[in-house]
């Protein structure tokens, strides 16, 4: 049996650099779904709008849970902070944009989508699951977070916040990780 990884399904103009500073978004992306986990989103949006007002939490994708997503936001006080921008057809041209990508499913495969933002040299703070493991490198280019543990969750984006230095060191190892899943590699 050979097993072939998925290669980055894009190829963009924009290329890898190391950000000079933040743009201050924190983003997700992907099917708004039950498994993926939108639901433990609240609690680390509580306590990261708490501690870094100034930063948003970026959502792109659409699903049937988007409209319960939206009604939570709604209730706890997160819309505006968190921001849910729907399907978009440019999903490249949304990344750079970005500093941190989250990830709260409870299950995965192989998420596409932190090969798509390691390209561009964002890290991962994910909680655990199958396929988070096998992509992020923990401390390296991310962070895996046991399952549910908020305070963990938001202790490791505080850091990737605060320590410049640690960012930009993770983000360039996930650049260079990410690129053993271009075309040429996986063929």
């Amino acid at each position: 049996v050979i097993i072939i990884p998925n290669a980055i399904p894009f190829t963009s103009t924009i290329e890898f650099q190391n950000k000079l500073k933040f743009t201050k978004r924190v983003i997700m992306v992907g099917r708004v779904s039950s498994e993926k986990g939108y639901d433990r989103l609240i609690p680390i949006a509580e306590k990261l709008k708490y501690r870094f007002p100034d930063w948003t939490i970026d959502i792109y994708g659409d699903g049937p849970d988007l409209p319960k997503l939206k009604e939570s936001l709604e209730e706890k006080g997160l819309m505006g902070y968190v921001i849910c921008h729907g399907q978009v057809k440019d999903i490249q041209n949304q990344y750079p944009k970005g500093d941190i990508l989250i990830m709260t499913s409870y299950t995965e495969a192989l998420p596409m989508v932190i090969i798509e933002a390691n390209y561009y040299g964002i890290p991962v703070v994910a909680y655990e699951n199958e396929g988070t493991l096998s992509l992020v490198n923990n401390g390296k280019d991310g962070y895996i977070i046991k399952d549910d543990d908020v305070t963990s969750f938001v202790f490791h984006l505080q850091n990737l916040i605060e320590d410049y230095q640690a960012y930009k060191s993770m983000s360039n190892f996930a650049h260079m990780n990410a690129l053993n899943y271009s075309i040429d590699p996986v063929r």
